[in-house]
């Protein structure tokens, strides 16, 4: 599965709108359409049922969002945490060299 398709996927079910989605992306809408398609085709079910005030998610698609919520939610959250400073960063580093080096 490729993780990007799941990341335009995510955005589309959350925006409920391809225009919304592709403007929070900075992608086209075109683009994103055939990446929703693409991504449908390759795990076999509709994800979403296309309508003229947007994209409504199928029972499959709502499926998937939550557990594509949970992915990205905890994909956030660790790399939050790796700009912190801990306790161990604080400490002192010494080195010792020759004098000629």
């Amino acid at each position: 599965m490729d993780l990007n398709k799941l990341k335009v996927f995510h955005a589309v079910a959350k925006f409920g709108a391809l225009n919304l989605a592709a403007a929070d992306l900075k992608m086209r809408s075109s683009s994103i359409s055939v990446s929703i398609s693409s991504f449908e085709q390759e795990i076999g079910c509709k994800l979403f049922q296309r309508h003229y005030r947007g994209m409504k998610l199928t029972k499959e698609g709502d499926k998937l969002y939550k557990s594509s919520k949970l992915i990205f939610d905890e994909f956030t959250f660790a790399l939050k945490g790796l700009g912190e400073k801990s306790e161990d960063s604080k400490k002192e580093l010494r080195i010792s060299t020759s004098w000629g080096i």
